[in-house]
């Protein structure tokens, strides 16, 4: 799109990593917007993750790591994806999950 250019609807965003140190929970999550068929949010990540085992049944959910490691699980302790920064997994609705970040980095 070029400057000047009018979209309706079109919504531009930025991201930028909180300091988790300054945040008392474990994860902080940073709503970049939504429409009727999608919700999009970057995640940041201490220690731990979505440690209890759910699906969603109206949505795909799309996951990328921008840096650190997670581990997606299918069951108690069945990994299906092990992932690191620039990699992600697409998680189709209706699968069970669960993932844990792992490792020195958020």
């Amino acid at each position: 799109m070029t400057e000047g250019t009018e979209q309706k609807n079109v919504r531009i965003f930025t991201y930028e990593k909180p300091d988790l140190s300054l945040i008392q929970r474990k994860r902080h999550t940073v709503w970049l917007g939504t429409t009727r068929r999608l919700f999009a949010t970057i995640q940041a990540h201490r220690e731990g993750g979505e440690v209890k085992l759910h699906s969603h049944t109206h949505m795909d959910g799309f996951w990328f790591a921008l840096s650190g490691r997670v581990r997606f699980y299918s069951d108690e302790t069945t990994v299906f994806a092990d992932i690191g920064a620039m990699e992600g997994v697409l998680i189709p609705r209706g699968e069970k999950y669960w993932f844990e970040s792992y490792g020195p980095d958020d």
